[in-house]
């Protein structure tokens, strides 16, 4: 399988993850970081504010939502909408970072399970 026939696939879900949030939830949203070149997780490595120089983010595989209510930025994982949007993402096969030992609500990327219903994939 292809970079290309994943990021297919993860672009398609964040955009059904995008709308399930503005549409259903009625929460603003902004996408923060996808692609993200070496020396940027090199530099994100350093400070600790990631934990891996493998990051999916290398290969456009993740992206980092930020949530708005009322203007107001959601920041915990344990806010109810990000609750409610990991819930989402995990049902579309992905993986959420506000599932993970520390904080990282922001967090979505991709994992096989979304290859399911691809053609050509299994």
């Amino acid at each position: 399988m292809t970079t290309n026939q994943k990021q297919f696939e993860f672009t398609k879900n964040i955009g059904i993850l995008i709308v399930y949030a503005t549409v259903e939830l009625g929460l603003n949203i902004t996408q923060r970081e996808c692609k993200r070149f070496k020396d940027r997780q090199m530099q994100l490595v350093a400070f600790g504010r990631s934990k891996t120089m493998n990051s999916l983010h290398l290969d456009a595989l993740a992206s980092d939502l930020l949530l708005f209510r009322n203007g107001q930025p959601v920041g915990s994982a344990k806010d109810e909408d990000y609750q409610k949007l990991g819930a989402k993402w995990r049902e579309l096969g992905g993986w959420w970072g506000g599932d993970w030992g520390w904080e990282d609500a922001a967090h979505f990327q991709w994992s096989m399970k979304m290859m399911h219903n691809v053609p050509g994939t299994n």
